[in-house]
């Protein structure tokens, strides 16, 4: 019975059967690269069917060879299907051989059937609910579930609100951390090695001994430029302090006479100064005579 050639899909080959209502579509895959078939994609119709589409309509013709099982068998009356090859034993899941093994079911030995796939051939409203398949692997189903069950999908910014809260706060305390570690106090300096710094006799360093100086500089200079005082004479005793030695007083007082009352030493008055005209004309009225 010819199709209308409208209604086909020059690109796909249906698959139906039994056996694959046992496999997810990783394997399902592997069925068909097992035989040197190389689909693009894989359309679920329901449990038992799917649609392996290819790239070209001439790689879907060489799958559509290598897939079947005799090339002398022609397509049924009914349905225009051909019988395809069975599913390796290499490619069933580990629960379908050790049940095989064990003489408790058949397995994937059922009947593969496939032919040219139609454009009405696709998955019906509310196949999820119905699927037998679905209801034993849940979240998992068409997926390998030899491998064990898929990681978490990640979540979008924005949809889980407690999630987005706990990470600012998250954010908020790595930035108060960050922040408290700058206002933190310097390390402290590294102890001297320099000999000075120990040698002061009330403890203190020398950054401390020096830190009047720094906050008087004056006080340096002054001290610096100040005139010295005169060493006092013999017979003073050293009793006589600078504002005595500086001051011109006529008189002075004396140690003490015989009769030990205290005795006044008048003194000369004092020299007049003479001016630079003065001295000019003395020096040179001295080498004028000793020419």
């Amino acid at each position: 019975m010819d199709e209308p050639e409208s209604q086909l899909r020059d690109n796909a080959i249906l698959l139906h059967g039994a056996p694959i209502s046992h496999l997810p579509t990783s394997n399902i895959f592997a069925y068909a690269t097992h035989f040197d078939a190389r689909p693009m994609g894989l359309e679920w119709v329901d449990d038992t069917t799917c649609v392996l589409v290819f790239e070209s309509k001439s790689d879907a013709r060489a799958a559509f060879r290598v897939l079947q099982k005799s090339l002398a068998e022609e397509p049924s009356l009914e349905d225009n299907t051909v019988t395809a090859k069975p599913i390796p034993v290499a490619i069933w899941p580990a629960e379908d051989r050790i049940n095989a093994t064990l003489g408790m079911g058949e397995g994937l030995k059922g009947i593969l059937r496939m032919r040219w796939a139609r454009t009405e051939d696709v998955k019906k409203r509310g196949a999820k609910k119905e699927s037998e398949f679905y209801k034993k692997y849940g979240q998992n189903a068409g997926k390998t579930f030899e491998e064990g069950p898929p990681p978490p999908k990640k979540r979008r910014p924005g949809n889980d609100p407690i999630a987005e809260a706990e990470e600012r706060a998250k954010l908020d305390d790595e930035l108060d951390r960050f922040l408290a570690e700058d206002e933190d106090a310097p390390p402290p300096s590294p102890p001297s090695r320099m000999r000075s710094d120990h040698m002061g006799t009330d403890g203190r360093t020398l950054l401390e001994r020096t830190s009047q100086i720094r906050a008087h500089p004056d006080s340096l200079a002054s001290r610096v430029m100040a005139e010295l005082p005169r060493r006092s004479r013999p017979g003073d005793g050293g009793r006589r302090d600078l504002e005595d030695r500086f001051t011109d007083p006529h008189t002075r007082r004396g140690r003490g006479g015989r009769d030990g009352r205290e005795r006044t030493h008048e003194r000369r008055p004092p020299r007049p100064k003479a001016t630079q005209e003065e001295l000019d004309a003395e020096l040179d009225a001295f080498l004028n005579a000793k020419d």
